[in-house]
């Protein structure tokens, strides 16, 4: 049996859970535009590794998370670490080696932690079965806190149909982006707090040294460019690593910076 319910495709192998919630997912707004007006995206389908199909809602980017309206939790932790951070630099007579020390702890996290994570999550299901063990007990307040974490990495729009509708392995990756949305946003901001704590002011402006500062904000453009276009072209799912928790029904176009480095997020050139 092949069918298209308003543009989504259905076929024999959904399971009727998921003709449910693409039902339930369409039928929340007006008929291919939302209440606010806007035209609404096409329903991108997520599979879990039991072949379960489930609409993927829109979740949070990196600064999306810090705005006021959509803190959490994990975001507020993320925010006092920061604050902390900038205490130390700013208001304390400490030598460089402590913002050095800060600087690795979350580049420390960022390569070294985030990878054992996502090593034990591909070979194990990890941080799945760690959800779901401790999200059965609807009524414990640590089950309580992990869910809030998860509809917390989603968007106004969607919060409110809860994550009930969705697989366990997408709910444990939205908790898994608000840790590290942590590490993320504290690693380049504390990068930025070790560069003022080592800058001195040049004595003269010779040609050697406006050439190098040229060459400095040239590369600083340039990879606020490259992150930025690579967020665009591989999106939410890839730059949080979903693929280590669900598969994701989409072809991607690798364009504008993949163009010029096959992986510009890791390029010996960028800083």
């Amino acid at each position: 049996i092949n069918a298209e319910y308003m543009g989504v495709k259905i076929t024999s192998s959904h399971s009727p859970s998921f003709c449910f919630r693409i039902m339930s997912h369409k039928l929340s707004h007006r008929r291919g535009q939302p209440s606010d007006g806007k035209m609404e995206k096409k329903v991108v389908e997520g599979y879990t590794k039991d072949g379960e199909r489930f609409p993927i809602p829109e979740t949070l980017n990196t600064i999306e998370t810090y705005h006021f309206k959509n803190l959490s939790y994990a975001s507020c932790l993320g925010l006092a670490l920061f604050l902390s951070a900038c205490y130390v630099t700013f208001f304390c007579s400490f030598s460089r080696w402590v913002n050095v020390a800060i600087f690795f702890v979350f580049r420390f996290g960022y390569n070294v932690g985030l990878g054992v994570i996502l090593r034990s999550q591909s070979l194990n299901g990890v941080v799945t079965k760690w959800y779901e063990r401790n999200t059965k007990n609807t009524k414990s307040i640590f089950s309580k806190f992990l869910k809030s974490l998860a509809v917390a990495s989603l968007t106004p729009a969607y919060r409110k149909k809860g994550i009930e509708i969705y697989p366990v392995e997408f709910n444990s990756w939205l908790v898994y982006k608000q840790l590290v949305n942590i590490i993320l946003f504290n690693d380049g901001l504390t990068w930025l707090l070790l560069a003022y704590k080592c800058f001195e002011f040049p004595s003269a402006f010779t040609l050697k040294v406006v050439l190098q500062y040229g060459a400095g904000i040239f590369l600083v453009v340039f990879n606020y460019w490259a992150k930025v276009d690579a967020h665009r072209c591989i999106g939410e799912y890839c730059w949080y690593w979903g693929d280590f928790f669900f598969r994701k029904d989409e072809k991607l176009t690798f364009d504008g910076i993949f163009e010029l480095f096959p992986h510009p997020m890791y390029s010996a050139l960028i800083p």
